[in-house]
């Protein structure tokens, strides 16, 4: 039985502006077909942010009446800030992190800029104020196509970067405290 009223939620349409994410064309056309069917038999329509609005209104021609913005909220039990040095000290020690690090945590995606990331820290990487500043990364590679497309920019600095991986959302908040600096290089996003 279907319930008399729907409600859908979603958090940006990075996967129906990108069909190079896809494996192919058709199944492209699924997914923002699928979209577009969700989006309009849905009563109520939830988006995360007026930019996320604004883009379904553009890119499915759907009423901006039928969209409600709630923004997505922060767990302060989880995330905060970590007054214990030795804590972070031990922290650092345990995953093998320098004193010093630019921090990026993130996917791999294109729209994500780890290029352009890799390509600043280059730049910068020499300069006296920076000279003893690693870039750490943590997050998974989900690209479907690889991460060919950001070998030659990371060689060149790969003396200089840490990669974690994916990292613990339970120690998440401790990578961050950790860090001398925070990057987000985000090409897009849905909030």
């Amino acid at each position: 039985m279907l319930a008399s009223k729907s409600i859908f939620s979603f958090l940006d349409l990075i996967l129906c502006k990108n069909p190079d994410y896809f494996k192919s064309a058709e199944e492209h056309r699924h997914y923002v077909e699928l979209m577009r069917l969700a989006l309009k038999l849905a009563d109520r329509i939830l988006a995360i942010s007026e930019h996320a609005r604004r883009d379904v209104i553009e890119y499915f021609k759907i009423s901006g009446e039928k969209i409600d913005v709630v923004y997505l909220g922060l767990n302060t039990d989880q995330f905060y800030r970590v007054s214990d040095r030795a804590e972070i000290d031990a922290f650092r020690a345990e995953h093998h992190l320098p004193q010093k690090f630019i921090l990026y945590v993130g996917t791999d995606y294109p729209h994500k800029n780890l290029k352009n990331l890799y390509i600043a820290f280059s730049k910068i990487m020499n300069l006296p104020s920076l000279s003893d500043y690693y870039l750490v990364t943590a997050g998974i590679n989900y690209y479907r196509r690889g991460t060919e497309y950001l070998q030659a920019d990371l060689d060149r600095i790969r003396d200089r970067v840490i990669s974690l991986g994916h990292f613990d959302d339970e120690k998440l908040h401790l990578l961050y405290n950790a860090a001398g600096i925070f990057v987000f290089p985000s090409l897009y996003e849905g909030f």
